[in-house]
């Protein structure tokens, strides 16, 4: 697994004392209530803006405006759609994707996302985009399978994927009953966000 070898726990806590020019957009990959996904993204996305421009897309506030018969008509796109399309992917250049283990893969509702938005401005919204991905479950894995069925589509897309991605294993071990993170995989989730970045702003 990606940083195993855990070293002095200190030395983790990365404080970003650059400030990049470029926006992130980190994404929650499932529409599940109350799912672990949500709580990586939301970890990821206080500690990103304490250093940079940062939003957070969940799939919860969206799934309305996706699932219907006539969703594969560029024409019955919904403007609330658009607007999160434009906001969240085709202003950003820079994504981090959260997504978690369904049936040894990614969730369905993601692939149905992306399917719904390639119908309006396809090349703005993916074309040259650079994506870092951490998949998330509860077997030892940590979704690596999943993770390289997305990888797959991305490159599809034309999106450049950041080669190190981030499985993160056993999740229910590492958040407790209030929903925090503990520390040791925080802190790997910290490294990893560093490393991203430093790659993402060449």
């Amino acid at each position: 697994a990606l940083y195993s070898k855990i070293e002095p726990f200190k030395q983790y806590f990365v404080t970003f004392t650059n400030r990049t020019l470029f926006m992130i957009t980190i994404i929650s990959g499932t529409n599940r209530p109350g799912s672990r996904t949500k709580i990586i993204a939301d970890l990821l996305f206080k500690k990103l803006s304490e250093s940079h421009e940062a939003q957070l897309l969940d799939l919860q506030v969206i799934e309305s405006d996706i699932i219907h018969p006539a969703m594969y008509k560029k024409e019955n796109l919904t403007p609330s759609l658009h607007a999160v399309q434009d906001k969240y992917l085709i202003n950003v250049d820079t994504w981090i994707m959260v997504v978690p283990e369904y049936n040894g893969s990614f969730p369905g509702i993601l692939k149905l996302f992306f399917d719904a938005i390639s119908l309006r401005k396809s090349k703005q919204t993916f074309n040259g985009k650079n994506v870092g991905l951490i998949g998330v479950s509860d077997g030892r894995a940590g979704n690596l399978r999943g993770l390289e069925h997305m990888a797959s589509l991305l490159n599809y897309l034309k999106i450049t994927n950041y080669p190190n991605k981030l499985p993160v294993s056993l999740i229910n071990n590492h958040i407790n009953t209030s929903d925090e993170v503990d520390a040791e995989t925080s802190a790997i989730l910290f490294r990893y966000l560093e490393d991203f970045v430093a790659w993402a702003g060449k």
